[in-house]
């Protein structure tokens, strides 16, 4: 059964909130009684694009020689990527430092940990990836140019619009399903709608987060499928009863 009001009045925020729908009846004007209900709304479309965390870190006692060999790195990467449907504009530097680390006299250098010395050089780069397919490969390549780590690889929709609005829609007829049943539980009839406001939001990247070293021996065969992409809203809608 739908219902249609005549008043609307919408405060537009951001997407999804709660996790469980809330619902509370409070006094409102001598005529009637207002309701405020809270509604989800989840949808799920397959991912077209995805995001790499790429890190490169190089070293030498001589600072033109670390910051050369982290380009040189860099350079690679973006020739070895560019077969796998990954352009120069889908690459960016996001961090990029040189520090000076002076090597411990005479303290020994502790062997089970990876300690570096010298000038280092530390550089992190995104990756946004549209030919999501080739994510397993664009990670072993990344790492075969010389990457330290891959930090995380997430999926997300390019254009979030459609999602968006189908999240809300489905957030709007759940709070209005719960408005029904409270009504008649409560012998009342809804009459309108005093404000709706859509409720702060959250996006989760899937899958996440992944890592992998360079020093890892077996690089090749990474399975990394595009896992569905969870869409959410919450809306917040005080209802009128009478």
């Amino acid at each position: 059964m739908r219902h249609v009001f005549a008043s609307l009045l919408v405060v537009v925020a951001a997407l999804p909130g709660p996790a469980n729908a809330q619902a509370r009846v409070a006094a409102a004007d001598p005529g009637g009684t207002t309701a405020v209900i809270t509604g989800q709304g989840v949808v799920s479309r397959p991912p077209d694009m995805a995001t790499l965390g790429i890190n490169i870190t190089t070293n030498n006692d001589t600072s033109v020689v670390a910051t050369s060999a982290n380009s040189a790195v860099t350079s690679a990467l973006q020739t070895t990527l560019a077969p796998l449907g990954v352009a120069g504009n889908q690459i960016r530097t996001t961090y990029y430092n040189v520090t000076f680390t002076p090597r411990p006299v005479p303290a020994p250098v502790a062997p089970q940990f990876k300690q570096i010395f010298g000038y280092v050089v530390s550089r992190q780069m995104q990756i946004n990836v549209t030919t999501i397919a080739n994510v397993g490969k664009i990670v072993e390549a990344a790492v075969s140019a010389g990457a330290t780590s891959v930090n995380n690889v997430s999926f997300g929709l390019t254009d979030r619009t459609s999602a968006n609005e189908a999240a809300l829609e489905l957030a709007i007829a759940d709070a209005g399903a719960q408005a029904m049943v409270l009504a008649r539980a409560s012998h009342l009839r809804l009459i309108g709608i005093r404000q709706i406001a859509v409720n702060a939001s959250a996006n989760f990247p899937a899958p996440g987060p992944f890592r992998i070293a360079s020093t890892v021996p077996q690089m090749t065969g990474i399975d990394l499928p595009p896992t569905l992409v969870d869409v959410r809203a919450s809306v917040t809608v005080t209802y009128l009863l009478k």
